[in-house]
């Protein structure tokens, strides 16, 4: 393990544990872990995930944005079924896209997989920023699909601190979901 991914480890644990204890402070905290592995995912040719390294860097501001104009206890209604569904089509289109291009234009070792999951990142990540409690069901799934992933490159500590992240967003979904003043 390279000391960018130590510390892409750690800051990435303790800004995903600091989102289950909605403390604002995660995200400054995740936009350092991103720039970490930004580059770990350019040197293993996971080009979407280093992209979405850029993304989630942008996202992080939006979130840090919104989590710092409002009291961390309000919490945006839960949205209807139609709009999570319309969210979720768009995401798999958007993956599927993305796969299309990786797996043409570069040397990605697993293009779908890669581009569906960063795809699954983005919208877990802007739900997160929304305050809605769905997002720690997205990230469960797309964890655990990322640590298969992982360990298919070698990056076996990346691989267990997604397998924690699994545990984080089970965790967070629990805590969140019996706070009566989170959305449902």
């Amino acid at each position: 393990m390279s000391l960018v991914e130590c510390a892409g480890v750690v800051l990435s644990a303790c800004g995903v544990f600091l989102e289950t204890q909605r403390v604002v402070l995660c995200w400054p905290i995740n936009i350092i872990a991103a720039g970490c592995y930004f580059y770990i995912f350019g040197d293993q040719h996971l080009y979407a995930d280093a992209a979405l390294q850029l993304l989630f860097i942008s996202l992080s501001l939006y979130g840090w944005m919104l989590w710092r104009k409002k009291p961390l206890t309000s919490f945006r209604p839960a949205p209807t079924p139609g709009w999570f569904t319309t969210q979720c089509c768009g995401t798999i289109f958007a993956g599927i896209l993305l796969g299309l291009a990786l797996s043409r234009w570069s040397r990605d070792p697993a293009p779908y997989a890669d581009a569906m999951l960063s795809a699954s990142s983005v919208l877990a990540t802007y739900w997160m920023a929304q305050r809605l409690r769905q997002a720690w069901l997205a990230w469960i799934v797309t964890n655990g699909a990322y640590v298969l992933l992982f360990l298919s490159r070698g990056l076996e500590a990346t691989a267990a601190l997604y397998g924690g992240f699994m545990l984080l967003a089970i965790y967070g979904w629990f805590k969140w979901r019996f706070n009566r003043d989170v959305a449902t």
